[in-house]
């Protein structure tokens, strides 16, 4: 599990930009179409439903959505980056400390 940190990180990051991406769609949806009841005075046997399109949230959830969804999973996938580029660069346990400070002042 701890063994490659980063490109696990970057897998997730996918997973949930898809995952989130649908969620909001699926969203915009069920708070674009809302269903009210009407009812004419006391007797509720004579009420009716109606669905509404409200478009602000419907254009709100499709479109600041997938926007908010890639913003937080091009964060988590940049630090999966970063992640990967240090485990590439860390040294060798094997060498000798001094060994490696050595190698740091030649460059």
């Amino acid at each position: 599990m701890f063994k490659n940190v980063g490109k696990t990180l970057q897998i997730t990051a996918i997973v949930l930009f898809c995952l989130m991406t649908i969620a909001s769609v699926i969203l915009a949806f069920v708070f674009g179409f809302q269903t009210r009841k009407y009812s004419d005075g006391y007797y509720s046997y004579y009420s009716y439903s109606k669905t509404e399109f409200q478009a602000l949230p419907f254009f709100g959830f499709l479109i600041g959505g997938p926007i908010a969804s890639y913003i937080g999973s091009l964060l988590l996938y940049g630090f999966g980056c970063i992640v990967m580029d240090y485990e590439s660069e860390k040294p060798d346990e094997n060498k000798s400390k001094d060994d490696s400070n050595i190698q740091w002042l030649k460059k």
